[in-house]
């Protein structure tokens, strides 16, 4: 919980196997991974991998937002902040999931969008949540899609002083 990422690196490639968990509930992980949005292909480029063997995955990126190349907790959970930023797929254009846990937890502050809306790259965020999915920006819009074609809501919300909009499909 102090000020500073625990980790900054331009790419990042986070695993944990047997149960183990990246970052705790009670200590979340505190990245900057500086990688900006790019386009299919583009060399070099992977943003973030998080992959467990079933325990959960707790990450706060603190600088710019999260750029999502592939996250799966498969059991175990997945909870997801950007400070300032959005949270953002990696791979625009691609039919594959992005993000795969029980619960997954998104939440962005200041401008942070879910899914990208940039001019030429309006692309959702592919989720495969199997239990329940939490996401909150501060009046931003957010734009989810869910690969399963199923996912139960728990609190969805685009709040802040002027209200974004929730598009999920």
């Amino acid at each position: 919980g102090d000020a500073a990422a625990d980790i900054v690196a331009a790419n990042m490639n986070l695993t944990a196997t047997v149960a183990g968990t990246v970052g705790t509930l009670a200590q979340t992980l505190e990245i900057d991974v500086t990688t900006p949005a790019a386009p299919v292909g583009a060399v070099g480029v992977t943003g973030l991998t998080v992959t467990t063997a079933g325990g959960s995955i707790f990450l706060n990126d603190l600088e710019g937002g999260i750029a999502v190349n592939i996250i799966t907790a498969a059991a175990g959970d997945v909870t997801l902040t950007a400070t300032g930023g959005s949270i953002i797929s990696l791979a625009n254009l691609d039919a594959n999931t992005d993000i795969t846990g029980a619960t997954i937890n998104l939440t962005t502050t200041g401008a942070g969008t879910i899914g990208s809306f940039a001019a030429g790259a309006q692309q959702p965020l592919r989720i495969n949540a199997t239990t329940l999915l939490n996401a909150t920006t501060s009046g931003q819009t957010m734009w989810i899609r869910d690969v399963t074609g199923g996912v139960a809501l728990g609190a969805v919300t685009t709040g802040g002083t002027v209200a974004g909009n929730v598009i999920l499909s």
